[in-house]
């Protein structure tokens, strides 16, 4: 069952440029209780890093955000081509 589905919004640093914003689709199933999907993709209005690029401190942010168990959860990269 799709339980998220929008466009995420995110800080990150850039290396001596100062924080800038950064937009991601952000989709999150959960097909059973204890299993939890999430699909990232870099937005079509990519203003930042891609999705693959900053995948580790996404999954960070996008756990807590939504208050996901990060043990249920499967992680998703969908980079632009």
């Amino acid at each position: 069952m799709l339980v998220v589905d929008q466009t995420y919004r995110y800080r990150e640093f850039g290396i001596g440029y100062g924080p800038w914003e950064t937009l991601c689709r952000v989709r999150i199933f959960q097909p059973h209780p204890e299993s939890t999907v999430v699909i990232v993709s870099d937005s079509s209005l990519l203003t930042g890093t891609s999705v693959a690029n900053f995948s580790q401190s996404l999954a960070t942010l996008i756990v807590n955000h939504f208050s996901l168990n990060p043990s249920l959860v499967l992680w998703i990269e969908q980079p632009s081509d």
